[in-house]
């Protein structure tokens, strides 16, 4: 049981670190022009 949740925590953190890496990505990418 605490295997599991340590485990959809961990998948959980990945897909909100990846949205938010995302998210601010192309909000600096609108922010300065490259």
């Amino acid at each position: 049981m605490n295997s599991i949740f340590s485990f959809m925590l961990s998948v959980a953190a990945g897909v909100v670190a990846n949205y938010i890496y995302k998210w601010l990505g192309r909000w600096f990418n609108k922010d300065c022009k490259h």
